[in-house]
């Protein structure tokens, strides 16, 4: 629902400024420079800033602009080195924020999304995606995402 209503939005204000114009391209430097000032926060993808929408206001560390402490979804892309630190002991502190909601694992080397999710009794759910024709739904923020368009531009090692 609420990503329908982001969209929504997001197609008026197309609309309004219907101006073609040149997408302009970031360096993951230039990103990172530009979103520890930013108002408001963005994602950084195929070298373009996108807008995120964030439904609650964000709570920063202290003296940084570009670290939340309240958040709602945490997402990870797996790693062989670190893989059991991310399941285990960093899990266990993201729990501790009580605004934390969701966690995602992503594996980067097949199709495969792990998903812990936070029920109103305080207890976590697991469950896992594995085919690319898979929609992963992301309740804390009412929005879904196909794990087709998860791994868009990955190329797996098939050795």
């Amino acid at each position: 629902m609420a990503a329908a209503k982001a969209q929504a939005v997001i197609r008026i204000g197309v609309k309004k400024n219907m101006q073609a114009t040149e997408p302009k391209y970031y360096s993951a430097e230039e990103y990172l420079k530009l979103e520890e000032a930013a108002e408001f926060k963005s994602e950084y993808r195929q070298r373009k800033i996108i807008p995120m929408v964030v439904n609650t206001p964000l709570v920063y560390a202290e003296g940084r602009g570009d670290t939340i402490t309240n958040p709602l979804i945490i997402t990870e892309v797996l790693s062989n080195y670190i893989e059991s630190y991310d399941r285990g002991k960093k899990f266990e502190y993201y729990r501790s924020m009580s605004s934390f909601q969701e966690y995602i694992l992503i594996d980067q080397y097949r199709n495969h999304v792990e998903q812990f999710t936070k029920t109103e009794e305080g207890k976590w759910l697991f469950s896992e995606c594995g085919d690319v024709e898979d929609i992963l739904y992301l309740s804390a923020v009412e929005c879904e995402i196909s794990l087709e368009d998860i791994y868009q531009v990955v190329e797996f090692d098939l050795e």
